[in-house]
Formats: structure tokens, C-alpha cells, sequence
């Protein structure tokens, strides 16, 4: 879980992935492929969802230290 150095070129990686909704991939295929789905099911990606996002704050947190010490 430990995010990626705080680099231009991870951020820059890191905003497209957000602008391709490249985290939600998972909750677009179960929607595409299922009529129902099972709360199980759901909680599992959610927590995915929810562990990349406290990565990704990580990172940004990251990121700003390295910005504000330069």
C-alpha cells in the first residue's frame, strides 16, 4: 500500500489514470456483466476502491512536502 515516489511524471500518471476513471474499471465490468449484484461483491471492490484512495493520499501528501521544500 505504499504509494509511488512523489515524481512528476507518477502525478502526471496518476491524473490520467483519474481522468480515465481507470478506478472504477472494476464497478463498470460488474455493472456490464451482472443484472444483480451481491453486497459481498460490492464491499470487495469498494474496499479496493477505498485502499487506492488512501494510497493515492499518500502520494499527494507526499507530493505537497516535496513541493513546499523546494
Amino acid at each position: 500500500m505504499y504509494p509511488k515516489p512523489a515524481t512528476r511524471g507518477n502525478a502526471i500518471a496518476k491524473a490520467a489514470s483519474y481522468a480515465r476513471g481507470d478506478m472504477l474499471g472494476k464497478l463498470y465490468i460488474l455493472c456490464e456483466g451482472q443484472k444483480t449484484v451481491s453486497t459481498k461483491k460490492l464491499e470487495r471492490i469498494l474496499d479496493d476502491i477505498a485502499d487506492d484512495l488512501k494510497t493515492d493520499a499518500l502520494f499527494i501528501k507526499n507530493l505537497s512536502n516535496k513541493i513546499e521544500g523546494e
